[in-house]
């Protein structure tokens, strides 16, 4: 379950079960926030909720690279194309940026390793959760103890897609939605996770088009972006 937190002012989603592990922060904002591409919504943001910049980020292209990043990050800047994220170094704030797209979470309480990815229909397409829980696990996580999130983004309430997805997703993820094709990223994402062997899937069933709190490329066409944060403090 993911629930709606108050920091200083600014609102973010999180996950229940994981606000009672006291070395990690986390979250997903909304967009009272403002555009966290900009380095002064960044600033105030990050600051309130306890993840101030500089926040560790790559260059999203829809893909299924992921990367593990480590204390070089923190002092040199490093720019790599890739959609996924693993770190245990305390003190990096992992940081991808959203507006539809599904953000992934992941945790391994026993390592104290944690990442982030992006997932829109591409993404999930190329199994991008499945490729973050492999660099996980080559970084000496076991699978059983990875818990696993799917993050505020559009819903399958909201999400028509054209016919030629149906090649690459299985037909329990479609719905008809006043006759027209709708997919279901969260279940998508979700069953990936679990048909790998994760045990613990939270999914936050907020969709980013129709909730009202969020910033929404398909509803705006907008360029603004919400951000999915994690870190080992």
């Amino acid at each position: 379950m993911w629930v709606r937190t108050e920091h200083s002012g600014q609102m973010l989603w999180q996950v229940a079960d994981w606000l009672a592990l006291p070395w990690l922060k986390h979250g997903f904002s909304t967009s009272a926030a403002g555009n966290l591409l900009e380095t002064e919504k960044r600033e105030a943001f990050g600051s309130a909720v306890g993840m101030p910049p500089p926040w560790t980020t790559v260059r999203q292209v829809h893909g299924s690279e992921v990367v593990w990043v480590n204390e070089r990050w923190l002092t040199e800047a490093v720019h790599t194309t890739a959609d996924g994220m693993v770190t245990r170094t305390s003190g990096v704030v992992l940081a991808e940026f959203f507006a539809d797209c599904v953000p992934l979470l992941f945790v391994d309480p026993k390592t104290r390793t944690v990442a982030v990815s992006h997932a829109g229909w591409r993404g999930t397409k190329a199994e991008i959760g499945l490729k973050t829980v492999a660099a996980m696990v080559r970084a000496g996580c076991r699978v059983e103890d990875i818990q696993a999130a799917v993050g505020p983004s559009i819903g399958p309430c909201c999400y028509e897609v054209s016919h030629e997805l149906t090649a690459y997703f299985p037909g329990s993820v479609f719905s008809k939605v006043g006759g027209r094709l709708h997919l279901d990223l969260w279940s998508a994402n979700a069953k990936q996770l679990r048909e790998a062997g994760i045990r613990q899937v939270s999914t936050a069933e907020r969709c980013t088009m129709c909730s009202g709190e969020f910033f929404s490329y398909r509803r705006d066409q907008t360029a603004f972006r919400m951000a999915a944060l994690i870190t080992v403090d």
